[in-house]
């Protein structure tokens, strides 16, 4: 009887187990089908009205922050320091590629890094792939490959405006960051355009709050610019 009895326990506390991991995956697949709301409703928010074509790069942007971010915690008091931690370890690693899902009610197309770079380069002819001139040759990749383009020559923003006629500029995400619960987000995000200047991308990089009630999500607020890597 005892053997029974045992072997019963044992039944149910795996099945209990196997409800837990059953429950913690539903929970990361609903947070993950929750990104492209969350980025589509700060284009919403922050472009749509103003601009008939969203260009979005068509890689998320790997961690490029120099500071801490406990500050978000001062502007934002309900922010949890677990929502913070997931920004941070969701953007440690590689890029992500995204997928044409977001939803926005105007035009928007997904741009490759060397397709960017082409339309800023106008009738100059270099390639992200080759060693690139300035000032002696510098034979560079990822971002070495920005800094040595800007060196060479400035963005040639005129003819960035040719190529995509009424764009906003070239707008690029972080991975998303989620609470456990699924009811708070955090985006890093940027937009180039000619507030860069003669850099490809702006020096500094916002965060974008977000909070879900009542099942929608909402747009809490947008942090103040914060200095990036090079």
């Amino acid at each position: 009887m005892r053997k029974y009895r045992l072997s019963a326990i044992l039944a149910i506390m795996s099945i209990i187990l196997l409800l837990q991991v059953a429950d913690s995956m539903a929970e990361e697949a609903s947070c993950k089908s929750d990104e492209y709301e969350v980025m589509s409703l700060l284009i919403r928010e922050q472009y749509d009205s103003e601009f008939s074509l969203i260009l979005i790069n068509r890689d998320t942007e790997s961690w490029c922050l120099r500071e801490q971010l406990d500050f978000l915690q001062r502007q934002w008091p309900k922010l949890k320091s677990e929502t913070i931690d997931s920004l941070i370890i969701n953007n440690s690693g590689a890029t992500y590629p995204l997928a044409e899902s977001f939803r926005v009610p105007v035009e928007y197309r997904l741009v490759s890094d060397h397709e960017y770079r082409k339309a800023l380069r106008g009738d100059t002819d270099h390639s992200g792939g080759e060693t690139l001139e300035a000032g002696g040759e510098l034979a560079a990749s990822g971002t070495e490959v920005y800094t040595a383009i800007s060196d060479a020559t400035e963005p040639d923003w005129d003819n960035f405006d040719r190529v995509f006629p009424d764009a906003q500029g070239y707008l690029t995400f972080s991975r998303v960051g989620f609470d456990s619960g699924c009811t708070q987000a955090l985006v890093i995000f940027s937009n180039a355009y000619r507030c860069s200047g003669a850099r490809l991308r702006p020096a500094t990089r916002k965060i974008a709050c977000f909070s879900k009630r009542n099942g929608a999500w909402e747009l809490v607020g947008v942090s103040r610019g914060i200095d990036a890597m090079d």
